[in-house]
């Protein structure tokens, strides 16, 4: 494979799995294969935004099965992958799914900008 062409194939194998989940339920476990298949790959690679991304499309799949349990844990990997980040955006949005799962008072501590991000890299 050619440099640099592995991360366009890791966001593509991220982008199928939002595509096919939406498709049937069947669907829903190739959505969740393609998921875990593009967070084995983007992981050991440092990919922590596509990693974070990962876990929220799998916990919102998850919200869409009887896996609640599932869809809590990879929600709450987003949130705190993003807070460490400073991903705001990103933030908000699996709050918000995370939210919709537990209800509010079980949210993580809101981004503060006055704190500096952390980041931890994998090894």
């Amino acid at each position: 494979m050619p440099e640099g062409m592995e991360g366009d194939v890791i966001k593509l194998g991220r982008l199928h799995g939002v595509v096919v989940g939406g498709l049937d339920v069947t669907g829903l476990e190739d959505s969740a294969a393609a998921f875990r298949t593009v967070l084995s790959l983007a992981e050991p690679r440092g990919m922590r935004p596509l990693v974070a991304h990962c876990h929220l499309g799998l916990g919102k799949l998850y919200l869409s099965t009887d896996k609640r349990e599932q869809a809590r844990e990879h929600l709450a990997t987003a949130t705190t992958m993003y807070r460490d980040m400073g991903m705001t955006y990103w933030l908000e949005k699996a709050e918000a799914e995370l939210q919709r799962w537990t209800g509010p008072q079980a949210a993580a501590p809101r981004f503060d900008p006055a704190q500096p991000p952390r980041y931890r890299r994998q090894t």
